[in-house]
């Protein structure tokens, strides 16, 4: 009973931090960068169906990160998002008095996690908005994406970008899609929970720091050896968002060391969190 009036209190912090999203201007920043990548990747989609003559369907989510510099772009958005974890401002102190430090920061945990799904959300919904009035609702990749993973004249023309062929071959879109939103999310909270965890010990640019290396590290692996570059991919989550990489025919990642890997990263970083609250210095939290 106790322990379900606990999880009652984290929630509660948890909402107190969502709500204060309406006058967060951190917030109304990332939403801004998402609809402007967002516009830059798709715009170039309304070109090539007006040349086809065709609607593309709705699913062009999956792709939306198949380049170390298209990760770069959407993460840095989780990083202003998460940039201040554990999002400490002058009422929070009396938030922890009055729910205890075990609830508030599992509390704050909760937010990092809703803030990923929520961001990935928001990435999902706009790439269908973004495509309209030329969208069409499908389960089938159609005829569009299909043309756009051939990488012909049609994309040097409209500056339309080349789509996986992998993942239209070998995945429905229902499926890339959920494989796609579970990886990215899943990714997010690592990055939230590592910046969350490492500022604890007094240095907000460290958590930071570590988390934009981890994503400059994807871009960086990319220009090694193939040999090489598949050996590195099992050490660089960023580069698991482009889901193509689970249907690589050489060396490819494996969908399930992917989940696994994150599901243990992000519960060995929760349990470090709530073992750091325990011993944690309130001076130091009244300083961040």
């Amino acid at each position: 009973m106790l322990e379900k009036k606990n999880w009652a209190i984290s929630w509660k912090v948890c909402k107190g931090s969502l709500a204060k999203w309406k006058t967060d201007p951190r917030i109304w920043c990332v939403l801004a960068l998402v609809i402007l990548f967002e516009w830059v990747r798709l715009e170039p989609i309304h070109k090539v169906c007006e040349i086809m003559e065709l609607g593309v369907s709705c699913w062009y989510f999956p792709f939306l990160m198949e380049s170390g510099i298209h990760q770069l772009f959407y993460f840095l958005g989780i990083l202003i998002l998460f940039c201040n974890a554990p999002f400490i401002d002058n009422q929070q102190m009396f938030v922890i008095l009055r729910a205890g430090r075990q609830n508030w920061f599992r509390g704050k945990m909760m937010y990092i996690v809703l803030s990923a799904v929520f961001y990935f959300g928001v990435m999902y919904v706009c790439s269908i908005i973004g495509l309209l009035p030329n969208v069409g609702f499908s389960m089938e990749w159609e005829t569009v994406l299909e043309a756009l993973s051939m990488g012909s004249k049609l994309n040097e023309t409209t500056g339309a970008h080349v789509i996986s062929r992998f993942i239209i071959m070998h995945m429905s879109p229902l499926q890339a899609t959920l494989r796609a939103y579970i990886i990215g999310v899943l990714t997010a909270v690592l990055l939230g929970f590592l910046i969350f965890y490492l500022n604890l010990f007094g240095n907000n640019g460290l958590g930071i720091g570590v988390a934009l290396f981890m994503i400059l590290w994807s871009m960086f692996i990319e220009g090694f050896p193939h040999e090489v570059y598949y050996g590195m991919l099992y050490i660089s989550p960023i580069s698991w968002t482009d889901i193509s990489i689970f249907l690589k025919d050489v060396g490819g990642v494996p969908f399930w060391y992917a989940l696994l890997f994150l599901c243990v990263a992000n519960s060995v970083l929760a349990v470090l969190i709530m073992r750091k609250a325990k011993s944690y210095n309130m001076e130091v939290m009244e300083e961040m």
